[in-house]
Parts: structure tokens; sequence; C-alpha cells
């Protein structure tokens, strides 16, 4: 299998240490021929583009923003047969460009990773993925990442997008606020002490893709507002001390989460 990763980042470096791990010949390559071509060489595989004409997959792990103009660029000038798979975190525009290349004799699959580059093991990880058009290539890459342990979850594009602004742009958001307000002394609590190393984790990603999680998501304005209402509702129940409706909306949700609390509360203390 000869393999095409486009991008020199940190997902596109984890997918081409992943592929020569599976035996494939990889060649890696940037707009930074700089960057390209020292993972290349950190990783041990070739570096230029000039397999695409002859590549069995290529892999677009490039900026979100950049991606859709990539995908549409590099899909005419591939080989029948061959896949043409993407990473990005916001699908709705990228799959919508791949909708109109359809008539191209290539697979098409869009891919999201629901993990960082610092997993090294897949076993426990998931991936979501929306096959616009899906055959043998990416079923043998699809049977690789469960042989390895990781769960593929079929979807659509809007409820992609309609889970991560939720699941991935409120979540770095709240996280981020945290990491402006907390305590960062000796006085914390158990609680507090996890969550700052939970929320660290976060500055080791790439500012920029955090930023276009957050503006090119179009469901994330909707979920913003939602969390600046209910912060309201908490703060006018503080303020207006009203214990009563304070306690019931705690004990709501703990009825929601039901035995998940308990066995979180467990691990946190088994950590």
């Amino acid at each position: 299998m000869e393999v095409l990763v486009i991008g020199a980042g940190a997902m596109g470096g984890w997918f081409a240490r992943r592929f020569k791990k599976w035996g494939w010949e990889v060649w890696l390559t940037d707009v930074d021929r700089k960057k390209s071509s020292a993972l290349a060489r950190e990783l041990g595989v070739k570096t230029g583009d000039e397999i695409l004409p002859q590549a069995d997959l290529v892999l677009v792990a490039v900026p979100i923003s950049s991606t859709p103009a990539v995908v549409r660029e590099v899909c005419g000038r591939m080989k029948k047969g061959a896949l043409l798979m993407e990473i990005s975190s916001v699908k709705e525009q990228v799959v919508s460009t791949m909708l109109e290349l359809k008539s191209n004799p290539v697979e098409l699959v869009a891919l999201h990773p629901l993990f960082g580059p610092g997993a090294e093991s897949l076993k426990g990880e998931r991936f979501a993925f929306i096959p616009i058009r899906a055959g043998r290539i990416f079923g043998e890459v699809r049977s690789r990442l469960e042989g390895e342990g990781a769960t593929l979850i079929r979807t659509e594009a809007d409820g992609h997008d309609s889970a991560m602004a939720r699941a991935q742009a409120l979540t770095h958001l709240l996280l981020l606020c945290y990491l402006r307000l907390c305590e960062r002394g000796e006085l914390q609590t158990h609680l507090s002490r996890t969550l700052l190393e939970l929320a660290k984790a976060v500055l080791a990603g790439n500012p920029s893709v955090y930023y276009e999680m957050q503006t090119l998501n179009r469901f994330f304005p909707k979920i913003r507002r939602e969390f600046l209402r209910t912060w309201g509702q908490l703060e006018k129940l503080i303020e207006e001390e009203k214990r009563e409706e304070f306690e019931k909306t705690f004990k709501k949700l703990k009825r929601e989460f039901g035995k998940e609390v308990e066995i979180a509360y467990r691990r946190l203390y088994a950590s």
C-alpha cells in the first residue's frame, strides 16, 4: 500500500507513524517543506508529493479551514479506486465538497479521530466516520484500526458537528476559562487538582486548531448562548440565596446521570 499524508502537523505525523507500523510505504508532504522533510526524517518515511497520482491512499491532515480546498485540489489527480480521506474536526463543509466530487472514481471518507496525537494505543479509542463512497481500501484501514481495539462510529456531517460543538468546542472553552481562574497553589482539593491536570493537557494542543473548532462549527454559537444562560441561572440562584432551587438543580443532574455518579466518584479517588 502506497500512502501520501498531506500535512506535517501532530495528527498527520500520528497517521504517518501508524501507516508505517502497518508496513505501508509512506510519503509525507506539507506546504512547509522544511517541516515535512524534518518530520519525514524523524519517522523514517519519504518526503514529497510526486507519489500522488500512484498513491492508494491520500490522507488530508491540514487545518480545518484549508481542508475542503485541499480535498478538491487532490481528488482529480488521484488514480481510480484510490481512497481520499480527511481527518478534520468540523465536517459539514468538507463533506459538502466531497459530495460535489462524488463523480470522481475514488473512495471518499471523512474520518475524525476522537483523541489527540498523544494516544499510543488504540484500545478503547474512537473514530467518527462519514463514508461518501467507501470501498476496499477504507475497509482495510477500518479493519486495521478495529484490530488494534478502536471503535468506528458511523455518523452524518450535521450530527457530527452538533456533537463536537459540545464534546470539543465547549469542553475546550470551559477548560480554558478554568485555567484563567483556578487556584494554582497548594490549597487545592483532590477534585480541583484532578481538573487542573486535565485542563493543562489542553495547552499541549495547537491553539490555531482550537480556535478553528470554536469558529468554524456552525452549531457552537448556540451552545455558547446555552452556556451563558445556564451560568446566569445558577448565578441568580446563588445571588438570591435560593438554596432549595440550587439543591433541586444539583439533585436533578444526579438523577440524570444515575449510577455513573458513584462510578465516577470511585474512579476519582482510585487515580
